[in-house]
């Protein structure tokens, strides 16, 4: 299929598939994972029962204040804060693989505002999204770290852009941090450089494991004239 006709067939199917995903919402609302009132994936009061995740470093989990990266790992990081509301289990973890492999995309409405309450909204100029995989995208109709960086920049009134390519598809799940490095080399290439000049830089993702994701994205924008890049997440693995 020619470049442009292929281009234009993803399109409808995508725009085709959220109108079939709003048709469900309506005729069957989600039921809350926490205690299945129906509405939405997580209710208020379960997503405030979420255990709450302390102020650390994300890099060696020591305490600090605000999320910042400790001075010892911002010698090796790029990132000056990782914020995360809660831990990848239990309800958490299974909302966020709703999103990921039920093709539950209106949860990225719920983790993004969960997101969004830990950012000082006076710290950012900008929210980007880590890209997801090019295979994982095509798979799931759509990039969740996408749709929830779109909420997290809705709910702070920032801009959001794109300015992120992922280049490759290797797969991390199970590897190991020096694997997931080396991975993640080359994994990202800069987009609207025009907007990371001199920028304070939000960068959006699901899930944090062993930060190596978020850190090569955080080294390309910085490369490109990034002033300061921090992370937002929704869970800590």
């Amino acid at each position: 299929m020619p470049g442009n006709r292929k281009q234009i067939y993803l399109q409808h199917k995508k725009y085709n598939m959220n109108i079939l995903e709003h048709i469900i919402d309506f005729l069957a609302p989600h039921a809350c994972i926490g205690c299945g009132g129906e509405g939405s994936l997580m209710c208020l009061p379960c997503m405030s029962a979420l255990p709450h995740y302390t102020s650390r470093c994300y890099r060696c989990t020591t305490t600090v204040d605000a999320y910042r990266t400790c001075e010892a790992c911002r010698k090796v990081s790029p990132l000056t804060h990782v914020w995360a509301p809660t831990r990848y289990t239990h309800d958490a973890k299974t909302l966020v693989q709703f999103l990921k492999f039920e093709r539950a995309s209106a949860a990225a409405i719920t983790i993004g505002d969960a997101i969004a309450q830990m950012v000082p909204p006076d710290s950012i100029q900008v929210v980007t999204h880590a890209p997801t995989a090019s295979l994982r995208v095509r798979q799931r109709g759509y990039d969740q770290a996408q749709l929830i960086a779109r909420q997290v920049a809705r709910r702070l009134a920032v801009p959001y852009a794109p300015l992120l390519v992922r280049q490759g598809s290797q797969r991390q799940l199970g590897q190991s941090r020096q694997v997931r490095e080396r991975q993640m080399a080359t994994a990202f290439r800069t987009r609207r450089a025009y907007a990371i000049r001199q920028a304070d830089v939000l960068l959006v993702d699901d899930v944090i494991t062993t930060g190596s994701t978020l850190e090569a994205a955080a080294a390309v924008l910085c490369q490109a004239g990034a002033r300061s890049v921090a992370a937002a997440v929704f869970a800590v693995a």
